[in-house]
């Protein structure tokens, strides 16, 4: 069957990340491991431990520091995996190469298969990101 990822990981924008908090945490008992303005762009998140996967809420503001997100809409904004059973990124991002699918380099370690290609086969355009880092590593 060859080598298999793992999902270790969904980015979820929302409206309202208290409410999204108040979902994940009060009511379905998840763990709240961090809230913080993101890093990245203008706007806040809460990276939740759903067990075997993170669950990232990031509520996008329209001004602040950092890139303003153009497309803010609350979606599944992008699904992690993570290569396991002797795979590496290489040859995962190889795997990529020889199917035709785009991908990009990311800051970090790891890439992503790019939102367009992912809206050609799901019909949304959601990121799936591929990273060396599992759910059990942080």
């Amino acid at each position: 069957m060859g080598y298999v990822s793992t999902l270790v990981g969904l980015e979820i924008l929302v409206d309202e990340i208290d409410s999204s908090i108040d979902l994940f945490v009060g009511t379905l008992g998840m763990t709240l491991i961090e809230r913080k303005p993101s890093p990245d762009f203008a706007g806040e998140l809460a990276i939740i431990d759903a067990g075997s996967i993170f669950v990232t809420l990031i509520q996008p503001h329209t001004t602040g520091p950092g890139y303003v997100l153009p497309q803010r809409e609350p979606r599944l904004s992008q699904l992690v995996v993570a290569p396991t059973d002797g795979e590496n990124l290489v040859s995962m991002r190889q795997r990529c190469a020889h199917t035709g699918t785009a991908t990009a380099d990311l800051a970090g370690d790891g890439f992503y298969v790019t939102p367009e290609c992912v809206e050609g086969a799901l019909g949304i355009k959601t990121a799936v990101v591929v990273t060396g880092v599992t759910a059990g590593d942080e």
